[in-house]
């Protein structure tokens, strides 16, 4: 650390807070919503496809088919 002094999680909270102000807190997000936001659409719509893919009744999709089907979304929201 800066100083070569280790800081508690308050300490370092409230360090931050009076030297950069409130906003550091967030410092990046906006471009972390940017990141996200493509993945989580592919994930949200591989997971209706495959749930409708891998069950046998679309109606009455089962726990383990929603397990698979989401498993199988998150990696394919990885490689995109």
């Amino acid at each position: 650390p800066p100083g070569g002094v280790h800081k508690g999680l308050l300490e370092t909270v409230r360090d931050i807070r009076t030297t950069h102000g409130l906003k550091a807190f967030w410092r990046g997000n906006g471009t972390n919503c940017l990141k996200i936001a493509p993945e989580t659409a592919v994930k949200f719509m591989a997971f209706d496809y495959l749930k409708k893919a891998i069950s046998q009744d679309p109606g009455h999709v089962t726990i383990t088919e929603r397990f698979v089907a989401g498993g199988l979304a998150g990696a394919a929201s990885q490689l995109t």
